[in-house]
């Protein structure tokens, strides 16, 4: 589940989508990154617990203003993530989500220049 993905968050209130990238946590070989998750543009990454199937976002604060805690999971092909969890920010502002990580996104190599005689 490494590299680039089209998410598409849902909740009461609508839907929104936007690309996250998810990486191997270099000090903890049980752990995956999340960056730009739920599209808050944070410093920070998300990180989560994988067991090869199951994501679990323990109760976290990214930039100091937005918490995220929740539950996922990855299909056996492992081409879709789905996780359930909520998002707050401000004094009680709460919100239920539902993300799809739908795609993984193939960044095309680039074409090296080739002269045409």
């Amino acid at each position: 589940i490494i590299g680039d993905w089209r998410v598409t968050d849902n909740t009461l209130v609508g839907s929104n989508g936007y690309d996250v990238t998810i990486s191997k946590d270099q000090n903890d070989k049980t752990k995956i990154l999340f960056d730009n998750f739920h599209a808050v543009n944070s410093q920070d990454k998300l990180s989560a617990t994988f067991d090869g199937e199951n994501i679990i976002i323990p109760l976290q604060t990214l930039d100091g203003e937005y918490i995220f805690e929740g539950e996922g999971s990855v299909t056996s092909t492992g081409d879709k993530i789905t996780l359930n969890y909520d998002f707050t920010w401000g004094e009680d502002a709460t919100i239920s989500v539902v993300a799809t990580f739908g795609a993984q996104l193939v960044k095309k190599a680039k074409t090296p220049a080739v002269a045409i005689n």
